[in-house]
């Protein structure tokens, strides 16, 4: 694995085979600044586990007014460039259009044409600082991206409608910070990306076993995994 300063390089990686979706916010709100921590933020999160076609493909998607597609899950077999490109992405200024990310996500990001392998669990992990534009949109388009099997996951920063942040994510992980500052914490990185890492465990798990997470063990698991409120104090 190739290092870098600005990056944990104390963990090992994250084995398996996972299609990877950041949705990043890229709303007026947000900055230029506070854009590229989320985006050193994922590429932080995608550093703990092993790219490439027979393992993680991870793509990036930034929204505001509109959704766009800056990194496809084909794109990039390893790490290094992977976090590189990441890091390149410009901050573009707009609206929060969420449920156009979330829509694109499902017919586009998470395709086949895009890279998408069969079979292959997916997961979301969507990033924002504000409310939508129009809730009941998002709603509606969060549901459907679950139900094509994408498990969604959401992290809110600041003063979020965190009823909205439920609705988007459901019965995944879901976690809320004071401040974009907060992001850099590696001990917060690091739970997002075990969060992702051990989630899709579970559920390939329950897949073949058919054990519903709802059961005496699945109940304990869900409820150590999903997480309504964390403050993270950083220097």
């Amino acid at each position: 694995m190739q290092s870098s300063k600005n990056f944990d390089t104390e963990d090992v990686e994250c084995g398996g085979k996972r299609e990877m979706v950041f949705i990043l916010d890229s709303s007026g709100s947000v900055g230029t600044q506070n854009f590229q921590t989320m985006l050193n933020t994922a590429a932080n999160i995608a550093h703990h586990f092993k790219i490439g076609s027979q393992y993680t493909q991870v793509g990036l998607d930034r929204f505001s007014s509109t959704t766009n597609t800056m990194i496809k899950l084909k794109q990039w077999n390893n790490w290094f460039a992977l976090q590189m490109k990441i890091k390149q992405i410009p901050y573009i200024s707009g609206l929060t259009y969420t449920w156009l990310a979330l829509d694109h996500a499902r017919t586009e990001s998470f395709s086949e044409s895009y890279g998408a392998r069969p079979g292959i669990p997916k997961i979301a992990i969507v990033m924002t600082d504000g409310r939508s534009q129009n809730k009941t949109k998002t709603c509606e388009a969060a549901k459907r991206l679950r139900d094509s099997g994408v498990k969604v996951f959401a992290i809110g920063i600041g003063n979020i409608d965190w009823s909205e942040i439920i609705c988007i994510t459901l019965d995944g992980f879901r976690i809320r910070v004071n401040n974009f500052s907060a992001l850099k914490s590696k001990s917060f990185r690091k739970r997002i990306a075990n969060e992702a890492c051990s989630r899709m465990f579970i559920n390939i798990m329950n897949l073949r076993k058919n054990i519903p997470l709802t059961d005496q063990n699945g109940s304990k698991l869900q409820n150590q995994l999903n997480v309504s409120f964390l403050s993270v104090q950083t220097n």
